[in-house]
């Protein structure tokens, strides 16, 4: 009950998570270091990377934390990864698969299977312009008034990058980009 009411009020975690952290030793223990080891994370998203992701690859293992060779650390340098948009939370999902099983660090398989987000501005710029190219007729139904499309558009540009650009940085250009064609269309 005292780690309960700990985890609710140094963590910030609601009483069902914090629940589900401390009905067992390990668990609790298992989140405490993950939690020393990134200390920058929101303890609430090592609690849900913890009780969703890892918990259902316990479940089709039927093994418990103290059985399994997924150190804290290795799990909070994943999580980080997705903090800092290195990988999206798809990526991640895969990677913790086969850190799960294989034992390897988050950064060797990224790197490895080359599944890092991509930042670069002029990669970025050329796809949408590509994309915009590609579904000119949609883009034509965006400028005449179906904002809607927008996000159809979004979909198809990161479809084009194998889902591997950053999406803020695709949205943020592809709205520059409609934003031109529009002023342009008003001229």
């Amino acid at each position: 009950a005292a780690r309960l009411q700990r985890f609710m009020q140094q963590y910030g975690l609601d009483e069902y998570r914090a629940g589900v952290l401390v009905a067992e030793k390990a668990v609790a223990d298992y989140f405490e270091r993950a939690v020393a080891a990134a200390p920058e994370l929101s303890p609430r998203l090592l609690c849900n990377w913890i009780t969703g992701e890892l918990f259902a690859l316990l479940n089709q293992v039927g093994q418990g934390l103290d059985s399994i060779h997924l150190s804290p650390d290795a799990l909070a340098e994943l999580v980080e990864m997705v903090a800092r948009g290195e990988v999206n939370q798809s990526t991640a999902k895969q990677v913790l698969v086969e850190m799960f099983h294989g034992g390897r660090p988050a950064r060797e398989i990224v790197a490895q299977r080359n599944l890092g987000q991509i930042s670069d501005a002029a990669f970025i710029t050329g796809q949408v312009a590509g994309g915009l190219e590609r579904y000119s007729e949609q883009v034509q139904e965006y400028l005449s008034g179906k904002g809607g499309i927008a996000r159809w558009l979004f979909g198809k540009v990161m479809r084009s990058a194998h889902g591997q650009a950053t999406p803020q940085v695709v949205r943020r250009e592809l709205e520059r980009q409609l934003a031109e064609r529009k002023a342009a269309q008003g001229k």
